[in-house]
């Protein structure tokens, strides 16, 4: 059992985790999850020191103490789609939901062209 306390960086802020190399990589992740809401599967966690990317075959008993997380989600995905609900004027239109759907307006363009 090795215990470290790591900061870790995000953004602006830096966080300070206590963790327990026995406890697996794993664990970390979801430790960073809980003070950043960055998803295990979307985080690159990289060492200050050395730029070196950690991961869960990374010794972390021998890692510097500084550490960067950085949110690897795609581009499209960071960026907020327009959308736009449609009301229940097109609720009629196909199999549509408007109660419980958001398209694009792409999407909605396509389906009112099917029936005008």
């Amino acid at each position: 059992m090795v215990a470290r306390t790591f900061l870790v960086r995000h953004d602006d802020s830096t966080f300070t985790v206590d963790y327990d190399t026995d406890d697996g990589f794993e664990v970390f992740q979801f430790q960073l999850f809980s003070l950043t809401s960055i998803p295990p599967d979307e985080q690159k966690i990289v060492g200050e020191d050395n730029n070196r990317i950690v991961s869960d075959d990374s010794d972390l008993a021998a890692l510097s103490e500084k550490l960067q997380l950085v949110s690897i989600t795609s581009e499209e995905a960071r960026k907020p789609e327009k959308q736009e609900e449609t009301t229940s004027s097109t609720a009629g239109a196909g199999n549509f939901d408007a109660g419980t759907s958001v398209m694009s307006d792409e999407e909605l363009a396509r389906m009112l062209q099917v029936y005008f």
